[in-house]
């Protein structure tokens, strides 16, 4: 059984389910729950957000592909710009930010293509179904070894990503929350997200 299934099955024999599950299995978005069901959802409160670090947004490209630059994505021969679906991942609307703060929007209008998530331009980029794509930097530090190469956008031409940890209310005085917020203020846990595109 699949985790929609089987999500699907517990709502129905009642177990509460939170609606963070049900969006990652697509059960909203294909309309399995009914209206009764969806009203007993209920949504984690988080008490506090530990600061992890910054996003930052990369352009990259195939191997036998390079750019020096951003707007060198006007060249003809870069005809498919993978970027992520900015009404689902962060990295598209700052993908789409750039683009138009950068006025390469309508340079390249029609050279576009919108897919889910950034771990679908990367699958691309490594494929290469597509001549350049934007994703995040720890994503592309991910796959750098199968792909041409990635430069970092100006972080001054789309809004802040921030990257925290929630503590879920109720919980914050479990082992270990304060430990991890003291260790994500240390100069050791700095080193490890900034290695990590943080």
């Amino acid at each position: 059984m699949n985790l929609p299934a089987l999500l699907a099955h517990a709502l129905w024999r009642g177990v509460r389910i939170s609606r963070f599950w049900l969006a990652i299995a697509g059960l909203f978005a294909v309309g399995a729950l009914p209206a009764s069901a969806a009203e007993s959802l209920t949504i984690a409160a988080f008490a506090r957000y530990l600061p992890a670090g910054r996003g930052r947004l990369v352009l990259a490209w195939p191997s036998g592909r390079t750019l020096a630059k951003a707007e060198d994505l006007v060249d003809p021969k870069f005809a498919r710009i993978a970027l992520p679906d900015e009404r689902q991942a962060v990295y598209g609307k700052a993908a789409s930010q750039f683009l138009a703060r950068s006025a390469l929007a309508q340079r390249l209008e029609g050279r576009l293509l919108m897919v889910a998530n950034v771990p679908q331009v990367s699958a691309y980029l490594v494929s290469g179904e597509v001549d350049a794509g934007f994703v995040n930097l720890t994503d592309a530090l991910g796959v750098r070894g199968r792909i041409g190469g990635f430069l970092e956008i100006d972080p001054a031409l789309y809004d802040e990503v921030r990257i925290v940890a929630g503590v879920v209310e109720g919980r914050e005085t479990l082992p270990g929350v304060e430990a991890l917020a003291e260790f994500l203020a240390t100069p050791e846990a700095r080193t490890i997200l900034t290695k990590h595109g943080l």
